[in-house]
């Protein structure tokens, strides 16, 4: 059991998340199989998310982290969280909606690692084809 006050893991800044022992035991499930993490309102499932995250960069780190959220607003709060919390450089974490032109949104999903998007941008750009999901190790659900 670890007595630190912050989780300590690869990809993760160094005293940014508080330790508690059921969000890393579900992260670690979590990175090894699909997984569908019910929780009630401020029990941490967006910490959990980004502790999977940063597990898999860990173990593939040329691969992309894909977050998707029902709304813009809360694409953005994903996207402000993961950047103060996974230990990659802040600019390479971008927030990508329907707003954002598909020329836009091709040119962005090249150039980083860690894309949070609404489902309906995501499946507009699929079906034209603009990008696949090849380089892709974690889809992560928001309200799924």
């Amino acid at each position: 059991m670890q007595k630190e006050p912050f989780a300590e893991f690869p990809k993760i800044k160094p005293g940014s998340i508080e330790y508690r022992d059921y969000q890393v035991n579900l992260a670690r499930v979590a990175e090894r199989e699909s997984t569908l993490v019910v929780l009630s309102t401020g029990l941490g499932k967006t910490v959990i998310a980004a502790l999977v995250a940063a597990l898999r960069l860990d173990k593939y780190p040329d691969s992309k982290i894909l977050f998707l959220a029902p709304s813009r607003p809360l694409a953005d709060q994903q996207a402000k969280f993961l950047r103060r919390v996974v230990d990659v450089p802040e600019d390479s974490v971008v927030c990508l909606t329907g707003q954002d032109g598909p020329a836009v949104r091709k040119e962005v999903w090249k150039k980083n690692k860690i894309i949070v998007m609404t489902p309906q941008a995501l499946q507009n750009d699929l079906v034209q084809g603009s990008y696949g999901l090849q380089d892709v190790s974690l889809i992560v659900y928001d309200e799924a």
